[in-house]
């Protein structure tokens, strides 16, 4: 029977293929898996690098060719529509700068350039990062610029969320979501260093701050990371570290040096076995199967990830992981999600209760692969 893991593995090989220069191997896929494979690449917005891929649809069946065209068709609408987003985002750099703001681009839109061409890479919002002292002068300019707080947000550990219509959602950064794992002493070394490092980029006639690319890679291991424990995430998330290694250009000590720094190694293991598995890039000190067993769990587990988004709303982990760490009975963490609901979201006992044993029954069913990635 073919699976999630089995569309997961294929997609990625035909993305790989093609980003390599060859010919993408369909060989065992009739019809009706192709097509299967392609709604998966939407499931995990990796849909433009699919219709990258397929390009050459000469042996495609008629019905395959017919859906490819369909996602071009959804790919050039968006691009008309990301010309007034643009727009909006150039206003808002410029008024970030004008107001003498400290911040930096991060993920998407500067991720964007790696790809074969920017408009392959789905585009929903813009993550920029403000330093705490420059933040609330950062939302005056984002509330002065037509920008509206979503309060769904406000509960968020790391992050505010703004909506403005007519241009992308903005997510406004003031952690990077990883001083519960290491303390704030190790992550305001990397901080200084970020800002040292930030470089100017440009894009679609827009210059702006952006993170540089090493720290730029080394962010994607803790947001994967902080995914992973949301019970959230998509299959973009690890085709991008191939995307990156494949454009070149990383400074691999200051990556080994940085992945010691933020104990990061335990994640980036199979992350990065993936990296040489499917796209034939790694980084020295990775080139061994030490990642293997991880790296297939991994797989699986995001290939199912938005199926388990289904059960649940918001983040159930963090508040809950201290008493992971120590080993104290489950029925404590089963209580901590019940009132976590009861509390933070008002929802009723028996809402709370059942809500509680779905999402904590998925976690520790994820417990052995958020253990083996350093998680908890």
């Amino acid at each position: 029977m073919k699976d999630n893991v089995f569309y997961a593995d294929r997609l990625i090989r035909i993305i790989a293929d093609a980003l390599s220069g060859y010919a993408p191997d369909l060989a065992g896929l009739d019809a009706d898996d192709l097509m299967n494979i392609i709604n998966f690449s939407v499931k995990h917005k990796v849909h433009g690098l699919i219709v990258y891929a397929l390009k050459d649809m000469a042996s495609l069946p008629p019905e395959v060719c017919d859906r490819v065209n369909s996602l071009k068709n959804m790919i050039v609408a968006s691009e008309i529509m990301h010309i007034n987003k643009n727009r909006e985002f150039k206003l808002l750099v410029g008024a970030l700068e004008e107001a003498r703001i400290s911040y930096h681009v991060m993920k998407g839109y500067a991720i964007a350039k790696k790809y074969p061409a920017p408009e392959f890479r789905l585009m929903v919002d813009i993550d920029v990062f403000v330093l705490m002292q420059d933040f609330q002068r950062s939302t005056e300019v984002f509330e002065a610029l037509g920008y509206e707080k979503q309060e769904e947000y406000e509960k968020s550990f790391c992050h505010l969320g703004y909506f403005k219509s007519g241009a992308y959602f903005l997510e406004q950064h003031f952690s990077l979501g990883y001083e519960n794992f290491i303390g704030p002493r190790k992550m305001n070394i990397w901080y200084d260093e970020i800002v040292e490092n930030r470089v100017r980029r440009e894009l679609e006639g827009t210059e702006y701050t952006a993170m540089g690319d090493n720290d730029e890679f080394i962010f994607l291991f803790i947001h994967l990371k902080n995914h992973l424990l949301g019970m959230c995430g998509n299959l973009k998330m690890l085709v991008e570290f191939g995307i990156i290694l494949k454009a070149g250009g990383l400074d691999f000590d200051y990556i080994n040096k940085h992945l010691d720094l933020l104990e990061l190694r335990t994640i980036a293991s199979p992350i990065l076995y993936l990296c040489r598995k499917y796209f034939g890039v790694t980084i020295p000190g990775f080139e061994g199967d030490d990642g293997k067993e991880t790296a297939e769990k991994l797989l699986s587990d995001v290939a199912l990830l938005n199926d388990h988004r289904l059960v649940h709303e918001g983040v159930p982990s963090y508040m809950f992981l201290p008493i992971v760490r120590h080993k104290i009975s489950k029925p404590l963490v089963y209580l901590q999600e019940i009132l976590r609901n009861l509390i933070v979201y008002k929802r009723g006992w028996k809402d709370s209760v059942d809500r509680a044993f779905r999402v904590c029954g998925i976690f520790y069913g994820r417990f052995d692969l958020l253990y083996d990635i350093g998680a908890i």
